[in-house]
């Protein structure tokens, strides 16, 4: 009697797991749906593996899936934070997973925040310009833009990525966890934290020039910039600031196999 008792509760595990692997088909068939905004947006927040474009052709959200999922998509706007995410139950529900979902999203001139998160991206058509800017990544998250603003504010974690030419009086860049920004353009004064063997790099052959520069690198990590300004700060932990240009460098130390060097 135990044996088949045995037996029975391994078939019903058995089943209950093969139910999950296999899921609801999507159709694979892809639909758009369209969403009205109210106003201009002032936070973009984007998560669950959606690749949003910010672009000067849409006039509304409009959202591209599998025709069984979209209904599944969120489109939110309350108070000026727009959010694109999905039920987090829904990412079991189907055989093989989430689909690809893409969203374009209309280009606002109020825009004071990005978020993305959850192996999410965003990317934009055209130059992003606001007086005070945030930017923030988080979970193997990227962002493809230009942008240009008075003052900007970068976070990037867990292997996060960032590509693009800024343009900002103040920048404060803060990067961990592996994450990576590369950035070309010009910063008047910039300010970075950089942590856990990740880095600031230049893109497509030209290094963002900083006139004034405040670092602190720890954990493998490392930096590469224009600087014709002044440069302070530290390096440890196995980390390097590389650096062009005639800045002087005014309080600067490295230690634990770090270093600090003109190239």
């Amino acid at each position: 009697m135990k044996r088949i008792m045995f037996i029975a509760a391994l078939l019903l595990v058995a089943g209950t797991f093969s139910a999950c692997a296999t899921g609801e088909a999507l159709s694979g068939k892809d639909v758009v749906k369209g969403y009205a905004l109210n106003g201009a947006y002032t936070e973009l927040e984007v998560g669950n593996a959606i690749t949003a474009v910010i672009s000067t052709e849409a006039d509304s959200v409009y959202v591209t899936t599998d025709k069984d999922f979209i209904d599944y998509v969120s489109v939110r706007q309350d108070r000026g934070k727009l959010s694109l995410e999905v039920s987090p139950a829904m990412k079991y529900r189907f055989a093989g997973g989430m689909p690809d979902i893409k969203v374009i999203v209309p280009v606002s001139n109020s825009l004071e925040g990005i978020d993305v998160h959850g192996a999410s991206s965003v990317s934009s058509d055209s130059l992003i310009t606001a007086g005070v800017l945030t930017v923030g990544l988080s979970g193997a998250s990227g962002l493809r833009a230009d942008i240009r603003a008075k003052s900007l504010s970068v976070d990037l974690s867990g292997a996060s990525d960032m590509k693009g030419s800024i343009s900002a009086d103040k920048a404060e860049i803060e990067l961990s966890g592996a994450s990576s920004a590369r950035l070309c353009g010009t910063v008047r004064s910039c300010s970075a934290v950089i942590s856990g063997a990740s880095g600031l790099k230049g893109l497509d052959g030209s290094l963002l020039e900083v006139e004034d520069l405040l670092f602190d690198l720890s954990g493998a990590s490392s930096a590469r910039v224009t600087c014709n300004g002044s440069i302070s700060g530290k390096a440890s932990g196995a980390s390097s600031l590389v650096y062009d240009g005639n800045a002087a460098t005014e309080k600067v130390s490295a230690s634990g196999a770090s270093s600090v060097r003109r190239k």
